[in-house]
């Protein structure tokens, strides 16, 4: 479960940095002339796919721990019923 945690969180760390790229377009956009309230509102298109994308990571790495405590409550009743016998 620890390696699914490090994982998810790799996930969310990559989503934030690939937010820096169209980030860092808008700036030079609004340099060049965009106006500020565009650049604000596609900053905020942005920001909203990031928390958008990172809460699917949550919602999977919750998945897949209740997967992985399933598999090992199941196996841990199979052993004890194993030894009981």
């Amino acid at each position: 479960m620890i390696n699914s945690s490090f994982e998810c969180e790799n996930g969310k760390i990559s989503i934030r940095s690939a937010r820096k790229e169209p980030h860092d377009s808008l700036k030079k956009l609004q340099i060049e002339g965009l106006s500020e309230d565009d650049v604000k509102r596609a900053e905020d298109k942005v920001q909203k796919l990031t928390d958008e994308f990172s809460s699917k990571i949550d919602v999977l790495f919750e998945k897949k721990e209740a997967d992985i405590m399933n598999v090992y409550f199941t196996t841990f009743a199979l052993q004890k019923r194993a030894t009981d016998a």
